[in-house]
Parts: C-alpha cells; structure tokens; sequence
C-alpha cells in the first residue's frame, strides 16, 4: 500500500508546533556556519553578476514589484516593521555614532573656514554647498563601521 502525503493542514500544524524550538536551533547553526569562505568566493562572485545580469535583461524585479503593488508592500512594512524600527535604531546608536562621527566632525571644522554667504545663490552653492558635500564624502565610512 501507498503511502499517503499528509493533508496541509496537518503539515502545518506540525510546523507550528516545532516554531517554539526554532529560534535556538537557528541560533546553533548559525555559530556553526561559515559564511564568508563561500559568499567571498569567486564562484560565488561570479554566480551573482550572472543571476543580476538575468534579472537586469528580464526586468524581474520591476515585475515584482508591480505584482505586489502599494497596498501589499504599505502593509508589510507596516507589519513587519512598525513594530521594531524603534528598537532596532536603538540598538545600532553606537554604531552610527561611530561611523557618522569622522564626517560629522570633519564638516564641523570646515564651517568656519568657508566664506560668507552672497546674496547669488550659485555662487553660494559652488563656494560654500559644494565643499561641505567633498568634505562628507571624503570623510565618510564605507563598509561598516571600523
């Protein structure tokens, strides 16, 4: 005799009963894991160029998005995020400060050393707007926080 598939309705539910051990054990296998070897890899590398190549030629993004549409998007993020965007700012302060520090402090210096304003707002642009903006860049952490 044949065995038979489970109904959805029971493999859901045994899902549902394992959710309370999930956590840990995900935790686990995550301190087993090593990420970088195989996603610093130049297989790895390669692979990628070659999926964003495909879903730049088939635009698969841009259907995805119309597919999902506003009102799916607005509640996901909703959902999902409204809840913890609060939290999780909190938890990063540190590293922000550390990175935004370097520009920040660099654009400060600078302030005192630009001309006075003009009534030309070009001119105000290029010689005051456009250094703060270099200053930004040029200081500015790429890559995480160091």
């Amino acid at each position: 005799m044949a065995r038979q598939p489970k109904p959805l309705s029971e493999a859901r539910a045994n899902l549902e009963a394992s959710i309370p051990s999930i956590p840990g054990r995900y935790e686990q296998g995550i301190m087993r894991g090593d990420w970088v070897t195989g996603a610093a890899s130049e297989s790895s590398e390669a692979n990628f160029a070659q999926a964003m190549q495909r879903a730049i030629q088939s635009k698969s993004r841009q259907a995805g998005v119309r597919r999902a549409g506003n009102e799916s998007w607005q509640q996901g993020s909703i959902n999902k995020g409204a809840p913890i965007i609060g939290q999780r700012i909190q938890d990063s302060l540190s590293k922000w400060e550390t990175n935004f520090e370097r520009p920040y402090s660099a654009v400060i210096r600078q302030l005192s050393q630009l001309p006075p304003r003009t009534l030309d707002a070009n001119q105000n642009i290029d010689r005051r707007l456009k250094p703060i903006v270099a200053t930004w860049q040029a200081n500015k952490v790429r890559g995480g926080a160091r």
